[in-house]
């Protein structure tokens, strides 16, 4: 096994580093920023780590959110780990820098879960590298502990695996408070990952002024909006705004 840190001035020049000593296969353990460079420490071989779910009574309770209450995670001072999940493209990442941006923590680790590969998901190490947090690609089940502040994110195809999957064992042992589900125009909400999860749903409608496409009944689900305005990403949780703003036009019905 090879594992060797690589420094660089962004973490595209340290990727590609990575690319031509260790292989384009090569797994990256963690990014982050040591006296204004960018550090990546990558592996010839995945970490064979296991997470367990703690089940005693030390445990956290699981805080659950509904509605209104999105706002308690943007306001709260000391964000709990935080699940985003959601399709490829629907703007989980944007939703996360958008977040931590806002928030301006200090020691997040950001956890980017699936198959690890060094050019795939490369917006989420990009992200890491503005933020300045610890960063590292992996499975979540093969990572020994998600103690600590952290935000994880994933594609949807990898949060329903096994019955009952590993995220919803880490949610219900309150090990995970806070699950968010980020959808994109035109999606269906899988409500069976809604009920599993108890997630908030985050819509990222981008242009507030697009026409919503949205049912009735989604509407109803959704705790925030993510839109684009001229300052950059906005997030909208206030439920007055937000029942306005997604409202279905019924006048091309009438």
């Amino acid at each position: 096994m090879t594992t060797k840190k690589f420094t660089s001035a962004n973490i595209d020049e340290a990727l590609e580093k990575v690319a031509r000593e260790l292989g384009e296969d090569a797994f990256i353990i963690k990014t982050e920023k040591v006296d204004g460079l960018v550090s990546v420490t990558a592996s010839t071989i995945e970490p064979e780590k296991k997470i367990t779910p703690e089940t005693n009574e030390g445990s956290a309770t699981r805080t659950t959110y509904r509605g209104n209450n999105f706002q308690n995670i943007i306001n709260d001072p000391n964000l709990k780990p935080t699940l985003v999940f959601g399709q490829p493209g629907s703007g989980k990442t944007t939703f996360i820098r958008k977040l931590l941006l806002d928030r301006n923590d200090q020691n997040i680790h950001y956890l980017r879960d699936g198959e690890n590969h060094l050019f795939a998901n490369t917006n989420s190490a990009i992200l890491a590298g503005i933020l300045e947090c610890d960063f590292s690609y992996g499975p979540i089940r093969r990572m020994s502990t998600i103690d600590g502040t952290k935000v994880i994110e994933t594609d949807i195809e990898d949060i329903d695996q096994g019955e009952p999957s590993l995220y919803e064992k880490l949610i219900a042992a309150g090990q995970i408070p806070n699950a968010i589900y980020v959808i994109d125009s035109f999606e269906t909400i899988q409500l069976s990952l809604v009920e599993k999860l108890k997630p908030f749903i985050v819509y990222n409608k981008k242009d507030p002024k697009l026409s919503n496409y949205l049912k009735q009944s989604d509407v109803d689900r959704i705790s925030a909006a993510m839109f684009r305005d001229r300052q950059g990403y906005e997030i909208e949780a206030d439920r007055d705004t937000l029942r306005a703003m997604l409202a279905i036009d019924t006048s091309q019905n009438a």
